[in-house]
């Protein structure tokens, strides 16, 4: 009997530096279990580069679990330690209830217009 395994969808992470100091990252797809701990360390190997500001964009998350949401207040904690700040642009209504329920939006920056911060 064959069986098919339904293939875990990914978490694509781009990253721009539209200037000196300043991170983009953009996620797509899903940030969970499966994709979180990547995801930090990614994040980790962009904060070593000290810069400024980090603007990590949720607009193209689908789903958000509790090892995202995890990864996410991590980052948050770092960067207050670290001395850069950490800009999230809000996700869609997916992500921002997630966000809302569990009342991790009043932890974090987060910012409808990433232009304003990244020009």
């Amino acid at each position: 009997m064959r069986r098919t395994v339904p293939q875990v969808p990914a978490l694509e992470v781009s990253e721009q530096e539209p200037r000196p100091g300043v991170v983009r990252m953009t996620l797509a797809g899903e940030l969970d279990l499966a994709s979180a701990y990547a995801f930090d360390r990614t994040l980790l190997a962009v904060e070593a580069r000290k810069p400024e500001l980090i603007c990590v964009d949720l607009r193209e998350v689908t789903m958000l679990d509790s090892a995202g949401l995890a990864r996410l207040v991590s980052a948050q904690r770092r960067a207050r330690r670290g001395g850069w700040r950490l800009v999230f642009v809000r996700g869609g209504r997916t992500v921002m209830r997630v966000l809302q329920t569990t009342r991790i939006d009043e932890m974090l920056e987060l910012t409808s217009d990433p232009e304003q911060l990244l020009n």
